[in-house]
């Protein structure tokens, strides 16, 4: 029964319990979704014999333990989104070694620890990588560069795909005719350190990069301007320290800013680009500059009063 079942698709409903013990006759499945329900409990073992997935999609539910290593089986596997579980441990260098096909990797809002490992740069047709919200540590591998080695245009057959993204702080459900299109790295709110890699800026594509709430230090990289494609570039709430880089004037596209709480220094050249990046704040976004300039205008007058 069933046996032939390719796509199964059950996302946003109200299912609950745990996710059915039977799968070994379901191994022509190609796309497996239960995004937004109620399921909890481990993901069962049975699950090894669906090793022609191409998209598992698991997002917001309330699944647990460490990702089963019978995963790395899943040779085929185009797009991962477990994000908005309890999925916890380390995130296993399988990923990387095993899972070569992946277009898409997002595990947000978990409960993984440790570092990430170096073996996620062997993605190199990954376009959309999102760990936020974890508690991973350590630096960020030098070699995520590497992400951006092969652009061969590979997109997923089914035109039913979702997948929950955040930019500018909100949450936005893209469908497949956009997704294909997008280069995204968030890993945002961990506790990641040590400095931005230079290689970073290897990533031409890139479109939306969310390093902010970890405790990065020393320089924005120099090259940040070789990011053309780059939409929005949230920084704030690290420990960055230096001039901010006269190349981020040349970013045509940027319309989120975001540097906020670093110890960058020096002077800040509004180039014409970030006059039409201010022209795009929201009328709500302006009256709280003003607002800030005038805090700050006054706060420096006051100190000045007192010296």
């Amino acid at each position: 029964m069933l046996k032939e079942l390719e796509i199964l698709v059950l996302r946003n409903n109200s299912l609950s319990g745990e996710l059915p013990p039977h799968w070994k006759d379901l191994q022509q499945l190609l796309v497996l979704d239960f995004t937004e329900n109620n399921i909890s409990g481990n993901v069962p073992s049975s699950m090894r014999h669906l090793g022609s997935l191409r998209i598992l999609a698991l997002r917001q539910n309330h699944l647990e333990g460490e990702l089963p290593s019978f995963f790395r089986n899943y040779i085929n596997l185009q797009s991962l989104d477990l994000g908005g579980n309890k999925f916890s441990g380390m995130l296993p260098a399988w990923i990387g070694e095993s899972l070569s096909s992946l277009l898409r990797l997002s595990l947000r809002s978990n409960l993984f620890h440790g570092d990430i490992p170096q073996q996620l740069c062997l993605l190199s047709h990954l376009r959309i990588l999102d760990l936020a919200h974890n508690d991973f540590f350590g630096a960020i591998p030098q070699c995520l560069g590497n992400l951006s080695s092969y652009y061969k245009e590979k997109n997923l057959s089914y035109t039913d795909d979702q997948m929950l993204l955040v930019s500018e702080g909100r949450e936005y459900l893209y469908g497949s005719s956009i997704i294909d299109l997008v280069y995204y790295v968030d890993l945002s709110s961990n506790n990641l350190s040590g400095e931005i890699p230079d290689s970073i800026t290897n990533i031409s594509k890139l479109a939306i990069l969310n390093l902010s709430m970890n405790h990065l230090t020393g320089r924005i990289p120099e090259k940040i301007g070789n990011l053309h494609m780059l939409e929005s570039l949230d920084l704030s709430v690290n420990e960055l320290y230096g001039p901010i880089p006269e190349s981020l004037s040349s970013l045509n596209f940027l319309s989120h800013l975001n540097l906020s709480f670093n110890n960058l220094s020096g002077k800040f050249q509004m180039g014409i680009n970030f006059k039409h990046l201010m022209t795009l704040l929201s009328t709500e976004d302006k009256i709280a500059v003003f607002i800030i300039d005038k805090i700050v205008h006054l706060l420096k007058k006051f100190k000045s009063e007192r010296s």
